[in-house]
C-alpha cells in the first residue's frame, strides 16, 4: 500500500474516528481501575477493538511505525484488561 503524504479528507476523517474511539477508551480507565462495574471493562475492550480496526483501516494515513506502536499498545492494553476481568470474577 502507498503512503498518503497530504492530509486527504479520508485521513482527516480517519483521525477523527481514531480520536473518538481513543476518547471512549480513556473514559473507561478509572472504572476499570476501581473494578466496580464489569461494563467498564466491556466498553474498554470494545473501544480497543474499534481503535485497532480503525488503525488498520486508515493505516495509509499514518507512518507504519506509528501504526505498529499503536497496535502493540492496544494489544498490551487488551491483555491487561483481560487479566483484570479474571481478577474481578475470582473474588
Amino acid at each position: 500500500m502507498t503512503q498518503v503524504s497530504a492530509p486527504s479528507p479520508v485521513c482527516v476523517f480517519g483521525a477523527e474516528i481514531i480520536l473518538r474511539h481513543l476518547t471512549a477508551l480513556e473514559q473507561e480507565i478509572e472504572g476499570v481501575r476501581l473494578a466496580e462495574d464489569i461494563e467498564c471493562i466491556h466498553r474498554m475492550r470494545v473501544a480497543t477493538r474499534r481503535l485497532r480496526n480503525a488503525l488498520s483501516l486508515f493505516a495509509d494515513c499514518f507512518s507504519q511505525k506509528k501504526v505498529a506502536i499503536g497496535k502493540i499498545a492496544l494489544r498490551k492494553l487488551r491483555v491487561h484488561s483481560a487479566k483484570h476481568e479474571i481478577q474481578m470474577f475470582s473474588w
